[in-house]
């Protein structure tokens, strides 16, 4: 049991720990190093502090506290410190992409029709666009859906039912290895690689960004590396060996789909909170990766029946056409509420099920319109019904 004295001097120690982060904001101490009771107790200090600190409108953004899930790091580093592109001739708002990702296969398909529209969109973005940084959101990243280690939950009176967001929170710019989660594939898929760079300082402002929003119980996930629906379809469209390769100095940020799946509006919500990313001081494209139309159930029996017509693609399902149609009506046809109206009417449809018996693939869509300004116009850039899969690709926004 300590002294009195030790008591103090932990005291009076835990007191210049905390309230040194908020005198010198670009590094915390070293806390790790210091004595569990100092931890604690520096912590207790630290939010006492930065709570007095808001209260004047003296901090602009909370410092998230370090923990299994979180980092603690500067939000002051400069854009080319964080690895990030810093071109100057990029539009004052960047656009949002949603594209239709297909398998793993896709990348080794290249005479597929949707290889080369992979590859136009990838064009568009590091030649026309030319981001700071990419925000993607893939159907193959749902967060739980209920929150456990949750970092700041919001009150209980905020949540009917909490919504959960994780942010892939890498140690350093130097990715963390992909995700291979798929099977049946020859064994050279599992051996795939895509070089790229992530940042650390980015994906802890887009998980204060959630914190300060409210409504979400937000969770930071150390080093989760990219899944296919992300790194797949980025190979086409950002070939590393081709002539078309992202770069280092435009980092890829990884942010996941709500644990609901049916909560259209709580999707939007996401997407909302991603927008003021693609302002030009962060300089963020947002891509939505999913599937227009996604029923692998149905894919075999119709990829069989085309082979028995020697179709050269197989021909859509109709329910295929008509769903990717209504999702285009919704898209185009309209812009802010009246398009968040039409689109979570597409959660209504009586063949909502056949076209998506789950829900991941089109959810991102929902993300991407919720990125989306309000008076932003959505265009459908080109699609493709092959049986139960449909392959439409958005864009929100204009590119010059």
């Amino acid at each position: 049991m300590p002294s009195s004295r030790t008591w103090l001097f932990i005291l009076l120690l835990a007191i210049l720990l905390a309230l040194l982060p908020l005198t010198f904001p670009p590094e915390l101490p070293p806390l790790a190093l210091a004595h569990p009771q100092v931890i604690a107790v520096a912590s207790l200090f630290k939010q006492i502090a930065l709570g007095q600190r808001h209260r004047l409108g003296l901090v602009k953004s909370a410092i998230i506290p370090s923990s299994s899930n979180t980092t603690s790091r500067d939000r002051h580093t400069t854009a080319s410190e964080q690895g990030l592109n810093t071109t100057s001739n990029m539009p004052a708002r960047m656009p949002v992409y949603f594209i239709s990702h297909g398998g793993p296969n896709v990348m080794e398909e290249t005479s597929h029709p949707a290889y080369a529209q992979l590859q136009e969109i990838g064009r568009e973005i590091t030649q026309k666009v030319k981001p700071k940084a990419i925000i993607v959101i893939s159907a193959h990243w749902q967060a739980p859906s209920q929150p456990r280690n949750a970092i700041f939950p919001p009150p209980v009176d905020q949540l009917s039912q909490p919504r959960t967001v994780q942010v892939s929170l890498p140690s350093t710019t130097h990715p963390p290895p992909l995700i291979y989660d798929f099977a049946g594939f020859p064994p050279h898929y599992y051996r795939k690689t895509f070089p790229h760079r992530t940042s650390p300082a980015l994906a802890e402002r887009i998980l204060q960004a959630f914190v300060s929003a409210g409504g979400f119980s937000v969770q930071g996930v150390r080093d989760r590396g990219l899944d296919h629906g992300v790194w797949a379809p980025f190979t086409c469209m950002f070939d590393p060996a081709g002539t078309n390769p992202l770069g280092e100095g435009t980092p890829i940020v990884q942010v996941s789909l709500l644990g609901d799946e049916s909560d259209g509006e709580g999707h939007f919500r996401v997407g909302e909170v991603l927008r003021r990313f693609r302002e030009q001081e962060e300089g963020c494209v947002v891509v939505g990766s999913g599937m227009a139309v996604h029923n692998l159930r149905d894919l075999w029996a119709a990829m069989a029946i085309g082979k028995q017509r020697g179709d050269a693609v197989t021909r859509p399902l109709g329910y295929t056409s008509a769903f990717d149609e209504a999702l285009r009506e919704a898209v185009e046809e309209s812009t802010g509420r009246e398009r968040r109206k039409g689109m979570l009417g597409l959660l209504r449809r009586g063949d909502l099920r056949q076209a998506h018996p789950s829900l991941e693939h089109l959810l991102p869509v929902f993300v991407a319109a919720g990125a989306a300004g309000e008076e932003e116009v959505g265009r459908r850039l080109w699609t493709l019904g092959e049986g139960s899969m449909g392959w439409a690709q958005f864009r929100f926004g204009e590119v010059d």
